[in-house]
């Protein structure tokens, strides 16, 4: 997908797994409930943090304004 997009204009790829993967490269149970599919509370922090920064590189005011 990320290729992919990289050949489109006006798209960006999010990309936000790392912070989610241990050293191993597995998911970090700390951030995901037992279901190991959806994030708990801090996981969900983080998911948060990292799509406002992605937001804000997209909207951040023109320079000078």
């Amino acid at each position: 997908m990320k290729d992919y997009i990289a050949t489109m204009k006006k798209m960006d790829y999010m990309g936000e797994w790392g912070p989610f993967l241990g050293p191993d490269g597995k998911p970090r149970a700390n951030l995901f409930l037992k279901d190991g599919q959806h994030n708990n509370a801090e996981g969900y922090q983080i998911r948060v943090k990292l799509t406002r920064l992605f937001l804000e590189k997209w909207h951040a005011p023109a320079a000078g304004k």
